[in-house]
């Protein structure tokens, strides 16, 4: 659900197994010494994988870099409070990718249309608003799709604000994103 994928974002990003600064991932490996660009790396994990035993990543334990002892609900409060914003950011961004597409699209035929009224149906919310159909012409389209980002910009605008804020205090442990209280606590 989107709550839960909203609370895992906002957790391993938090516990820094997620970097959003270059989109990579913490090498939980090769904080055991496990180097998996070495054969030698790539054998000991794929034996392990396939059932074999191993201590060294049979003692991997992520729940101290995910507990948060002082505040474990933050990440499912602040999920909650955010997921307005994240829904609205998310249809702002799809209705303007849809009208890119419709624009880039010099013919604008029917199984174009027919192919932008399912997307608009399927990806974006159900409150919306108008969405394009399978008869509009391409400036009608383009319009609707317009219409629907520009409703849902000011979420965007929030959730970039917000992002924001909270950069400006994070530290490893991102104690600023779940000490923003005015945010979690309405």
């Amino acid at each position: 659900d989107d709550t839960w994928a909203v609370r895992v974002a906002l957790e391993v990003s938090a516990t820094g197994l997620y970097d959003q600064a270059d989109g990579s991932w913490l090498d939980i490996l090769a904080l055991v010494g496990i180097d998996i660009t070495t054969q030698q790396g790539v054998s000991r994990v794929a034996a392990w994988l396939a059932g074999g035993r191993d201590d060294v990543i049979d003692a991997i334990d992520l729940a101290e870099m995910m507990d948060n002892e002082e505040d474990p609900d933050w990440a499912i409060r602040a999920a909650t409070a955010l997921l307005p914003q994240i829904r609205g950011a998310s249809a702002a961004c799809i209705a303007s990718s849809l009208h890119d597409m419709v624009d880039a699209d010099p013919a604008y035929t029917s199984p174009a249309r027919d192919v932008l009224a399912r997307l608009a149906r399927v990806l974006l919310p159900e409150d919306a608003g108008d969405l394009p159909t399978e008869t509009d012409a391409k400036t009608t389209a383009l319009l609707k799709l317009t219409r629907i980002a520009t409703r849902f910009e000011p979420d965007f605008i929030t959730l970039l604000d917000i992002g924001s804020e909270s950069v400006g205090r994070l530290d490893p442990d991102i104690a600023g994103l779940h000490a923003n209280q005015g945010l979690l606590d309405d």
